[in-house]
């Protein structure tokens, strides 16, 4: 099942979701390598909505707060010149907060808690698959049994990865948040990495474009 054949409730939720900023329902700035941070030329991470087999949560519990879905992200990083992964990221807030917020602060803010948030989870992203072992597996290993063990791996390092710099932000901007890995989402490449191939692709064809 693709993204457009989701019941068209989801498909709609994520399509608003894809195109909303987390409080004004402005159009998101499209992120390109230079403003990324500067760790890599070949990462890159964009919004876009999920092709997953399956969807998302649309909320999820974080201390005993429940915190709702604000963001589909996708983007994707190369290891080397054969290895590399890409998916899809989950962006989840308290709506609570984000009322708080835009009452005292404006809607203006939240642009920018969309850069921080995107730049964290871009380099996140970068040193999540730096530090991912791709050769677990063996010629007999099956490959669904090695593609679990990649996306559990994945996962792992990703929130090692972001965990300290979500603490930061939230001190910062008093707004609560959890960033995850769409896990079944997850493409993984052994052989020749063209991780960053369609959101490159996807970054050209939206420039030019206006608001």
């Amino acid at each position: 099942m693709t993204f457009k054949n989701y019941p068209k409730c989801l498909r709609q939720a994520f399509l608003a979701l894809s195109l909303c900023a987390l409080a004004a329902c402005s159009h998101p700035p499209s992120i390109s390598s230079s403003d990324a941070p500067a760790v890599t030329n070949d990462q890159t991470m964009i919004n876009k909505a999920p092709k997953a087999a399956g969807a998302p949560p649309m909320t999820i519990l974080k201390a005993g707060k429940t915190l709702q879905m604000v963001r589909v992200m996708e983007g994707g990083a190369c290891k080397n010149l054969q290895q590399g992964a890409k998916g899809a990221f989950l962006l989840y807030a308290d709506a609570d907060d984000i009322k708080r917020i835009k009452t005292r602060q404006g809607s203006e803010v939240f642009a920018e808690f969309e850069k921080t948030i995107t730049d964290f989870s871009v380099l996140a992203l970068q040193v999540t698959v730096n530090k991912i072992n791709f050769d677990t597996d063996t010629p007999h290993t099956d490959p669904s049994v090695a593609q679990q063990k990649l996306m559990q791996q994945f996962n792992s390092l990703f929130q090692e990865a972001i965990a300290a710099s979500i603490v930061d932000f939230q001190i910062k901007s008093t707004l609560k948040i959890a960033v995850q890995p769409f896990v079944s989402e997850l493409v993984f490449y052994k052989k020749g990495c063209e991780a960053t191939k369609d959101a490159e692709e996807n970054q050209q064809e939206k420039t030019g474009q206006g608001i």
